[in-house]
């Protein structure tokens, strides 16, 4: 009887294979792009890590330091603070000042640090109508007591006049 069922005949599905190479055998094909963005992600970090460490070194360099007020000499009516702080270069100052008279023509102000038997100049400034003067200094003499801080203003013709300053005392 051909109605009866037949049991179904196993087929063979034809599937293309590749052949197979051993990862010994292999030849190197260019790096993935996933190998150059971890790469640059790297030497990204790395900057930063270097950026970070010099600034992280230079704040080192720069402790919190001494603030003083800056005294008028007789007859002068300017005020201001000093903040003297150690640095990389020497000795760091940073003047706020007003009251001055503003300069004009060749006159300036100029700031002197005496420390150790040594007077140096630590530089020297101008002052506008205002009589303000915000200025960063570095002198190359060290901040260990004593020393002192003269803030002069000096004439077209070089003559000095101590307006402010500030002095310690050996410790």
């Amino acid at each position: 009887d051909s109605s009866a069922l037949q049991a179904p005949v196993p087929v063979a599905a034809a599937v293309p294979t590749a052949p197979v190479t051993p990862l010994s055998q292999r030849r190197p094909r260019g790096r993935r792009p996933a190998v150059w963005i971890g790469a640059a992600a790297a030497a990204v970090v790395a900057v930063a890590l270097a950026v970070g460490a010099t600034a992280l070194s230079r704040r080192d360099t720069l402790p919190q330091g001494t603030q003083v007020a800056l005294i008028a000499t007789a007859g002068q009516s300017a005020s201001g603070t000093a903040m003297i702080r150690t640095g990389g270069n020497g000795t760091l100052v940073e003047l706020h000042l007003r009251g001055l008279n503003p300069t004009a023509g060749g006159e300036r102000f100029e700031c002197w640090w005496a420390a150790g038997g040594q007077k140096v100049s630590a530089g020297s400034f101008t002052v506008g109508p205002d009589g303000v003067a915000k200025v960063n200094l570095t002198v190359s003499s060290s901040r260990t007591p004593p020393w002192k801080l003269n803030v002069n203003r000096v004439d077209s013709a070089g003559q000095q006049t101590n307006v402010l300053f500030a002095e310690t005392k050996a410790a």
